[in-house]
């Protein structure tokens, strides 16, 4: 990752998230959880589309998962409804699934469930926990809903996750 690529990604993600752009001038990392990689499309220097992907053990029913936690999905404004979106989110798990990650894992506001369902993404009803900044277990933001995507064809039906660091 250059800094001028690093760049390019932070400016569309304060376009995307105006209301997080006074963390996304300085970092793409999400409550400091870096992605390990990230699906960038470019026109020139400007950044059109972004996944951004966490890879971390979690826990489901008190074991240990590898996944691939989605973050920072965005597309320009001008690049929406282009199928950019579902380009990027295809390519990322391709590449979780190239690097043996067995699940994606991505929370979102209700209203873009239909969008990731229509990828592949299962809805799972499940209670969440993750570390404060402070390290103390706490629930997650219960305004997303938590998606699923099996990546090695066992199902991931957890009844409960901790995302054993905090959200991304």
């Amino acid at each position: 990752m250059t800094p001028e690529l690093d760049a390019a990604i932070r400016q569309l993600l304060c376009i995307c998230f105006p209301g997080d752009d006074s963390v996304f001038q300085y970092t793409r990392a999400w409550h400091d959880s870096a992605p390990e990689y990230s699906i960038v499309y470019m026109e020139g220097e400007r950044a059109l589309g972004h996944v951004g992907v966490v890879v971390r053990e979690i826990s489901c029913d008190g074991r240990p998962v590898q996944i691939a936690g989605v973050q920072n999905v965005a597309v320009h404004p001008e690049r929406r409804r282009t199928g950019l979106s579902r380009h990027a989110m295809r390519a990322a798990m391709e590449e979780a699934a190239r690097r043996g990650i067995p699940y994606g894992l991505l929370f979102c506001v209700p209203a873009l469930e239909h969008f990731y369902r229509f990828l592949g993404w299962e809805k799972v009803d499940v209670r969440v926990t993750m570390l404060d900044a402070v390290g103390d277990d706490v629930p997650a933001d219960d305004k997303n809903i938590a998606m699923t995507k099996d990546l090695t064809g066992t199902p991931l039906r957890p009844a409960e996750i901790h995302l054993m660091g905090r959200d991304w």
